[in-house]
């Protein structure tokens, strides 16, 4: 999600503009009304919603529960093809993410398998497609997406460190935002389609749906 936030010459404090899953004709009616020089907006500031973190254009701004800043990290180049020294070999690369993905691995092992005895920094320049496509195009693809799967795994082992440590207060509040996640991500999904209608998650049911 994105959220435009203008900020008016004569009120220094920014106001959002509108609150926007982001689409083509939005952005242009928004930017025609920037660009007019009648417009009495005087400076934007874009705020980009992905997951649990906020950005502010490309820097960090908070995260979505904690109200404080991610952890730092680093920034991979902005780059339109692979570089000289990547490896290239599209029949070698798929065959080498189908073998990988048999033994269990998930997309982002078979990734940084692949970036540190392969060479090959990014998949998707050096195929055009990315590491989830090929596995789907090999029928090998997770039944539950990876960032659900995993946050699902998470609540459940904090779900087993309550069973054991009914006291700890802290982890029971963060069992809590952590399923949060789980269902506002579930919800995303059954929308896209990559889950089934109707799916909900229980946590009576999280584990046998892990072990298929």
């Amino acid at each position: 999600m994105v959220v435009l936030t203008t900020v008016s010459p004569t009120c220094p404090q920014a106001r959002p503009h509108m609150w926007l899953g982001i689409t083509e004709k939005l952005v242009s009616d928004f930017f025609e009304d920037f660009t007019n020089p009648k417009s009495r907006i005087c400076g934007m500031m874009i705020f980009v919603i992905s997951g649990n973190q906020i950005y502010q254009g490309g820097e960090q701004v908070a995260r979505m529960h904690a109200r404080r800043r991610g952890k730092s990290g680093s920034v991979r180049p902005n780059r339109s093809e692979a570089p000289a020294w990547s490896n290239t070999d599209n029949e070698e690369i798929v065959k080498i993410i189908v073998e990988l993905r048999k033994t269990g691995m998930s997309s982002a092992e078979i990734g940084l398998i692949l970036r540190d005895k392969y060479g090959v920094p990014s998949v998707k320049l050096a195929t055009g497609k990315r590491i989830v496509e090929i596995l789907a195009e090999n029928g090998i693809e997770s039944e539950i997406p990876e960032d659900l799967r995993n946050l699902i795994i998470k609540a459940l082992g904090m779900r087993k460190h309550l069973s054991e440590n009914k006291k700890d207060v802290h982890n029971k509040r963060q069992l809590h935002l952590t399923e949060a996640k789980v269902r506002r991500l579930g919800k995303y999904y059954v929308r896209n389609g990559k889950m089934p209608a109707g799916w909900t998650y229980k946590a009576d049911t999280a584990e046998f749906l892990l072990s298929r």
